[in-house]
């Protein structure tokens, strides 16, 4: 990389940018329980994942209304 063409202090900022999406994401997925699957087959992991984006997805509509 060329440092000239990009400034360190860029990488600074970006990177302070980024630190707050990844905690979110992993907020997120510690409380969905992401890797806690009902069963083994295709069809349940991906009922699994659904039903856990539409339940954080209604929480989400319930705490912005209140």
């Amino acid at each position: 990389m060329d440092a000239g063409r990009i400034p360190a202090r860029l990488f600074a900022q970006l990177n302070h940018k980024l630190w707050g999406v990844e905690e979110h994401i992993k907020r997120q997925n510690r409380w969905a329980e992401i890797e806690n699957f009902s069963g083994r087959s295709v069809l349940a992991i991906r009922q699994d994942i659904h039903a856990k984006i539409l339940s954080m997805n209604l929480t989400a509509m319930v705490s912005n209304v209140a």
